[in-house]
């Protein structure tokens, strides 16, 4: 029998009779109604499309040689606001396999005889274009210094991206090669870079309002990303 949604945030009872983490939404088997898919999933779909690829064009100006949709580049800002636990130029490389991953969940959403119809892919849909304005509204506001506003948008990224997993239920034990791997992976990964970024922005708005942050600082707030990766 369908569950009806919960938050992402629920306590959710699983299979094994225990409860979920912290974070976890009801298996994503039980999200939605398990039938075919409908005019709404398809108008959905198309959507999270949309927007996808504006976010893809938001990056490219915003990280195009002449800057067009932000005044300094997120380098240019790192060279300014030394803080403890920037990562390499060449980690950023990453981005590009994070969006081709994220890609093919955009893509196989929209197939019908994919993931159109597929109860976990329909629960992820709002949460996921979520995810793609906030990756492009953080790279505006804090490529235009504005940074508070952007602790904001960033956190609230990172929030989506934890629903989206839930919603996959990419992360169980019993969650299949599918989930794991085509629908979550993207997500996993982008999971992953946002939280250590976040830890980041906290330093970068201290240190724009005078106070430079202290090596036990940062630790401690790279100690409080690896409880949120663990939990």
């Amino acid at each position: 029998r369908p569950h009806p949604p919960r938050t992402c945030f629920a306590a959710t009872r699983m299979r094994s009779g225990g409860y979920s983490k912290w974070w976890a939404a009801p298996a994503a088997d039980r999200v939605g109604p398990g039938g075919g898919s409908t005019r709404l999933d398809a108008v959905q779909a198309v959507g999270v499309l949309a927007v996808f690829a504006l976010s893809m064009v938001g990056n490219v100006l915003a990280t195009s040689a002449d800057h067009r949709l932000v005044k300094y580049s997120n380098t240019a800002i790192a060279n300014t606001h030394p803080v403890y636990g920037l990562p390499a130029g060449y980690a950023f490389a990453i981005w590009g396999l994070i969006y081709l991953l994220e890609a093919v969940f955009v893509l196989y959403q929209l197939l019908p005889m994919g993931g159109l119809s597929l109860p976990a892919a329909r629960a992820a849909r709002s949460p996921a274009a979520g995810v793609f304005m906030c990756n492009v509204g953080w790279l505006a506001l804090f490529g235009n210094e504005q940074y508070w506003a952007a602790l904001m948008v960033i956190l609230l990224y990172d929030y989506l991206l934890f629903c989206v997993l839930a919603r996959l239920d990419a992360h169980t034990a019993d969650a299949s090669l599918l989930r794991r791997f085509i629908l979550g992976a993207g997500f996993s990964a982008n999971a992953s870079w946002v939280t250590v970024a976040s830890v980041l922005q906290v330093q970068v708005n201290l240190l724009e309002e005078g106070w430079m942050p202290s090596p036990d600082f940062a630790i401690g707030l790279l100690v409080v990303a690896l409880a949120v990766a663990a939990a």
